[in-house]
């Protein structure tokens, strides 16, 4: 029987190494998994909520466009509120000269009590239309104001939703990011993680600050600008440490 080959300790040592290396690389990937699994739930949940409030944002443009169209109306009812402004000021002068006459009729030893009970009975008459109208001016100022206050509300409203829908495109670039790097070295989220914390680094840089090669930073960095996640600015065609940007998700 033929004595069993034992590997060498250098070989041994490599072995270890490799099977610790390839244990790191599988709890890198289950975490990734995870934050993967963790983001998609919650793209689900804002995606759920999103729909809604398209719906709702739909029902308050509708809204929105029924209390431009009153205002509208009402723009044109407050030019009618002018002009019954205007005759009201204008009967209010009639009053006024009514009365006048009146007294002057009564104080006529002339006038006849006919002339006296046709101006009492004008002078009645005008100030029941001078009611009218103060009372049609002030309903038209009030319903103003009343729908002035609930066009500023709907405005806030959409304003929110609005505000809610950019926080979600914010996370579905930010998943998008993590899928990548999930499909690429495994140190690619420690690189990330790295641009991450400073927004633009050079290419050196950020090789050392995250444990890999200028060779395989520059091949990952390389592309993820192709996926449009990071902007490589370089001096020079043959600049060998160019700027590395992340791009900002867009609003």
């Amino acid at each position: 029987m033929e004595p069993t080959e034992t590997p060498s300790p250098d070989h041994t040592a490599e072995i270890n190494n490799l099977k610790s290396e390839v244990t790191n690389l599988q709890s890198k990937v289950e975490s990734l998994e995870s934050d993967l699994n963790q983001k998609n739930d919650e793209i689900s949940k804002i995606t759920s909520e999103l729909t809604n409030s398209k719906g709702e944002l739909d029902k308050l443009n509708s809204e929105l466009t029924g209390a431009n169209s009153k205002i509208s109306e009402l723009s044109t009812k407050a030019t009618e509120v002018d002009k019954l402004t205007g005759d009201l000021n204008s009967a209010k002068s009639e009053l006024e000269s009514t009365k006048t006459e009146l007294e002057q009729a009564k104080n006529s030893s002339q006038s006849s009590a006919g002339k006296i009970s046709e101006l009492e009975d004008k002078v009645k008459t005008l100030s029941k239309e001078n009611e009218t109208i103060s009372g049609e001016r002030d309903a038209s100022k009030s319903e103003i104001s009343n729908l002035r206050a609930r066009i500023s509300e709907l405005e806030m409203e959409i304003q929110s939703i609005k505000t809610s829908t950019k926080d979600s495109r914010a996370l579905q670039e930010e998943v998008k990011v993590l899928k990548i790097l999930a499909s690429t070295e495994s140190q690619a989220l420690d690189m990330y993680k790295v641009l991450k914390d400073h927004q633009s680094l050079n290419l050196r840089k950020l090789s050392m600050q995250s444990g890999m090669s200028s060779g395989a930073c520059k091949s990952l960095i390389e592309g993820l600008e192709k996926a449009g996640l990071v902007k490589i600015e370089r001096a020079s065609p043959d600049d060998t440490d160019p700027k590395v940007t992340l791009v900002n998700p867009k609003s």
